[in-house]
């Protein structure tokens, strides 16, 4: 009875320790991170926000993106579900919509593990566009939290759709 006690005592005693500690570790982190990129794209802003507010169509230039699911609006808004090729389903609503400059998308977070918005601004340059995207998240629970700063490049998901952004009209940028 005794070994018994001491194979099962111990790696739950030890696995008790890693979660409390990650748990520990994670709530001393910042839950709320912001990301910034910008790319400068040969297109009119008119052109660029055609692109990236036509959802339907968002699986003809974004390869991340698997489908999309509409929802009914929000206050008048689009919102959506966007089903990535990993499938990740995030649901999205408009915050803010003005043509052709500035566009806000925002998690709906109801039971996800993280919230937030993604500030598209566009604005002329020339016959171009620069394309600036903020995202302001908060990643709600410690653990995931923890995985998130250990595995994840904060800008990842912004550099992936501003160079596919790119590549819809013929070109390879690179965000900085």
């Amino acid at each position: 009875m005794k070994y018994w006690k001491w194979c099962v005592g111990i790696p739950l005693g030890t696995l008790t320790v890693i979660v409390v500690a990650i748990m520990f570790i994670g709530s001393s982190m910042p839950e709320h991170h912001v990301a910034t990129r910008t790319v400068e794209i040969n297109a009119s802003p008119e052109a660029v926000w055609e692109a990236i507010t036509d959802i339907d169509n968002a699986t003809n230039w974004n390869p991340h993106v698997a489908s999309i699911e509409r929802l009914p609006d929000i206050d008048g808004k689009q919102a959506w579900v966007e089903v990535s090729t990993d499938g990740d389903r995030t649901p999205v609503r408009v915050v803010v919509w003005e043509p052709p400059t500035r566009l806000v998308t925002q998690v709906i977070d109801e039971g996800q593990p993280f919230s937030g918005t993604w500030t598209t601004e566009i604005t002329p340059k020339g016959d171009d566009s620069v394309v600036t995207i903020t995202e302001n998240a908060s990643i709600h629970h410690p653990f995931i939290r923890v995985l998130f700063y250990a595995m994840v490049d904060k800008y990842e998901s912004i550099d992936r759709f501003l160079v596919s952004l790119g590549k819809k009209f013929g070109e390879t940028v690179q965000p900085l």
